[in-house]
């Protein structure tokens, strides 16, 4: 499209919405022959200085100019704009944007000032005004879906790679499908990086062979090689080292190529051109059997290198300390402010600190901190003696008030897992106070978050950004690394933190559910080896397979090894949280045990193992301790075992696993014959 300039030669014309012809006496031409319609009544009878009049004649001269401009039936190219441009500026057709309230075209530059006199209002962000400005000029492809219209084009940045995909009919249906399977908010950034993403594809393909027009041309088997060069070009592919400078560009453009490739085969199916559908078959056979050496052999191998040169640096416990007291003091007086009068400064500084305290102490993931629902929150559950009677009646005097001082609900995880939350007291009253003060700050009714912004799209509704905003509190808090306060660095640490407190299976896997990721996942991506377990124990291993017997090396045993390597991972002391507290007791406690008194190994270190039998006084005692267990065939946990050897002298001698493993001897013994326990004995 074009835009006439000021000093064209012709007089500009506008467009009459109720006769469909462009006039340039517009206003005398509405007097004129309109004089019967309501609007063109209404400001016949106002005399002429009147500014309502100017306002009624405006508004009738740019909603024509409008329906003029966005409907390509009527018009031949021609942009009608408020105010026409001088030639020295050189303006195009794409500088200008309209407004959304009196859809009057103005130049991207100056329509912050034009929608502040418009909409009366002051907007902080010139974003949020484009944004509007697109999603009423929005040009698509007719098969868009009107959705998707509304919520994922106008929020794209308008340049050649937007516009490429607008009226590419596979592409739009693509976006229609996505939409339908991706139906939650948060997934519209996916979606439109996605089809950004085959957008600057098709541009590096265009660039390669001129004869490709649109996105459904690519699937003929002679363009195949030109999609690989296209691929290598978008993913920054280095021909001399062989490496992508974005591999994970190159794997996901050849997923969507072949995605698209099995859509647009569908859609010849449905027209019944039985062509272009073989000739997609015979392209997608091409892509399964070249792919995985042209591309994705590269992507492996410097995902590889990039994954193995990357270094992980836990934060510190005196750095997570700092962080998480910064933000109970920036709650605290902002909760204390709020409940004297409201303030949306002090609201909004109590929904932050609030936000990053709940993901610093549960250790989640941002995206499921910053989407919490009200709907979720509300569900929220608590134990105490009126409502579990028989939970509670179970649970220890230390147990009952932790109990007391936690609440419990669950919010939907990453794939659609169930993930619980804890929240302590202090953080409970501050959601609450926050849900309370909702009207006051202005926050749409329909926003399901808790913590919600105020927003100018009451379709889409904002909220705070966890990830933001802990980047910004750990920068202020002055902690000594602050880069390494950052969520999934600290849902790392708390996995690698717990190889010191010896956990076994069940306890891994009850951490591993609570922080919404299995087992695998937890021990072989967020659990960090530990430099000290190579450097100090296996290579004590490799000293004594080539016969170095020295005497310091042979006597050192490997609880001493564990014990230097976990202190590497982190210092012993207390944490932010009681849920910390308890753990570094544990361990405390355990390193107490063993430096009170000095056993010896119940193992030979090398050679054979020299058992010790278990005496008969031995037996009866754990038989007697842990008779509730032996009976239900169940086995205690590493720390009720603990308390019992602390009741039982006799025991002492036995390591904890030891006397788990013997227990379950025992148990499988019974299964296999019941007998009497002066039999097992």
């Amino acid at each position: 499209m074009y835009v006439e300039k000021s000093n064209a030669k012709s007089y500009k014309q506008y467009y009459c919405i109720f006769c469909s012809k462009l006039q340039t006496q517009f206003a005398r031409h509405l007097r004129t022959v309109h004089r019967n319609e309501p609007d063109v009544k209404k400001f016949t009878a106002l005399p002429k200085t009147n500014p309502e009049r100017k306002q009624i004649i405006s508004s009738l001269r740019k909603n024509g100019n409008f329906k003029f401009n966005t409907n390509s039936k009527l018009n031949n190219g021609q942009l009608i704009v408020s105010r026409r441009p001088n030639d020295k500026y050189n303006k195009l057709a794409t500088d200008f944007t309209a407004c959304s309230k009196c859809k009057g075209y103005f130049t991207k530059h100056s329509i912050r000032h034009h929608s502040r006199k418009c909409f009366k209002k002051n907007f902080k962000k010139n974003k949020c005004i484009m944004v509007m400005g697109r999603r009423i000029t929005c040009r698509l492809h007719p098969k868009v879906n009107e959705t998707v219209k509304k919520m994922i084009f106008p929020v794209m940045r308008e340049d050649d790679v937007t516009r490429i995909i607008r009226y590419d009919e596979i592409l739009i249906t693509y976006a229609n499908q996505m939409y339908e399977k991706y139906r939650s908010q948060h997934h519209h950034d996916m979606i439109r990086a996605r089809l950004r993403l085959l957008g600057r594809f098709l541009l590096a393909l265009k660039d390669i062979n001129k004869n490709v027009e649109n996105f459904d041309s690519i699937y003929r088997p002679k363009l195949y090689d030109d999609c690989i060069h296209a691929i290598n070009i978008v993913a920054r592919y280095n021909s001399e080292e062989r490496i992508y400078g974005a591999p994970s560009v190159a794997s996901t453009l050849s997923t969507l190529i072949k995605y698209i490739g099995n859509l647009f085969i569908g859609e010849c199916i449905k027209k019944e051109d039985t062509e272009k559908k073989n000739l997609a078959k015979d392209f997608l056979k091409l892509l399964v059997v070249d792919i995985s050496t042209s591309v994705n052999r590269t992507v492996m191998e410097t995902q590889s290198a990039q994954k193995r040169h990357k270094k992980v640096n836990l934060p510190s416990l005196e750095d997570i300390k700092k962080l998480y007291k910064y933000l109970e003091e920036k709650r605290t007086k902002a909760y204390m402010a709020l409940q004297q009068s409201f303030s949306y400064y002090d609201w909004l500084s109590l929904a932050e600190a609030t936000l990053v305290s709940i993901l610093v102490f549960n250790r989640r993931r941002q995206g499921e901190m910053e989407r919490i629902l009200i709907a979720d929150f509300q569900n929220y559950e608590r134990i105490h003696k009126d409502m579990n009677n028989d939970v509670y009646s179970s649970l220890s005097e230390k147990d009952r008030k932790i109990a007391e001082k936690y609440i419990r609900f669950c919010i939907r995880g990453k794939l659609g897992r169930t993930v619980p939350v804890l929240l302590s007291s202090d953080l409970f009253n501050s959601i609450n106070l926050i849900l309370k003060f909702r009207k006051e700050a202005k926050i749409p009714t329909k926003n399901p978050y808790v913590f919600a912004l105020p927003g100018y799209n009451k379709e889409r509704f904002k909220y705070l950004r966890a990830c933001i905003l802990l980047r910004k509190f750990s920068e202020e808090c002055n902690a000594i690394q602050s880069c390494t306060l950052r969520g999934t660095v600290l849902r790392k640490h708390v996995a690698t933190y717990c190889i010191q407190l010896n956990l076994n299976d069940i306890d891994i896997s009850d951490l591993a559910k609570f922080m919404g990721h299995s087992d695998k996942i937890h021990k072989d991506y967020y659990r960090q080896p530990v430099a000290t377990t190579d450097v100090v124990k296996v290579s004590r291993y490799l000293e004594m397979v080539q016969g170095n017997d020295d005497s310091d090396s042979s006597n050192c045993s490997e609880n001493e090894v564990d014990e230097n390597s976990c202190d590497k991972v982190n210092s012993n002391e207390s944490t932010f949280t009681n849920l910390h507290n308890e753990l570094n007791d544990d361990a405390n406690n355990n390193q107490g045990n063993s430096s009170n008194e000095k056993r010896k190994r119940s193992t030979s270190p090398y050679g054979k193992t020299k058992r010790i039998r278990w005496s008969q006084k031995e037996k009866d005692t754990a038989l007697h301790a842990f008779n509730t267990y032996m009976e239900s065939f169940t086995l205690p946990s590493l720390k009720e075992i603990g308390d019992v050897k602390k009741k039982y002298k006799v025991l002492a001698k036995r390591t904890s696993p030891q006397i788990k493993s013997w227990l379950n001897n025992q148990q499988r013994a019974l299964r296999k014959k019941p007998i009497n326990e002066s039999e097992i004995c």
